[in-house]
């Protein structure tokens, strides 16, 4: 939910207790910025400190919004590229390929 959130211009917190979301929650703050927040609900003053993102979160939202929004784009972007990429170099090597699942086909040629 988080990424969605940040996607369309709403700052978010990622809450967590595990290594696995702190990893999660900590990749997305790095790639949206100050918008994205991050808080282990192990702390003990979790509470206190959940209340006083949130607030600080709905306060600077008009402001975070354009960056989340532009940080949205990039990473959209930066997907794209990737999957171009990702498909040119699938199809040079089903070109070349001795393995018959990798050779392209026409569509609707039978092996």
């Amino acid at each position: 939910a988080m990424v969605f959130a940040l996607s369309a211009g709403i700052p978010a917190v990622g809450l967590y207790a595990s290594p696995y979301y702190e990893q999660k929650f900590k990749g997305l703050a790095e790639c949206f910025g100050t918008g994205a927040r991050t808080l282990n609900l192990t702390q003990a003053d979790a509470a206190k400190e959940l209340h006083a993102l949130a607030e600080q979160a709905y306060a600077t939202a008009d402001d975070l919004r354009p960056g989340l929004l532009a940080a949205a784009r990039e990473q959209i972007a930066r997907g794209e590229t990737l999957y171009r990429e990702v498909a040119t170099r699938f199809l040079q090597t089903s070109r070349t390929s001795p393995c018959p699942v990798l050779t392209e086909r026409p569509m609707g040629e039978s092996r």
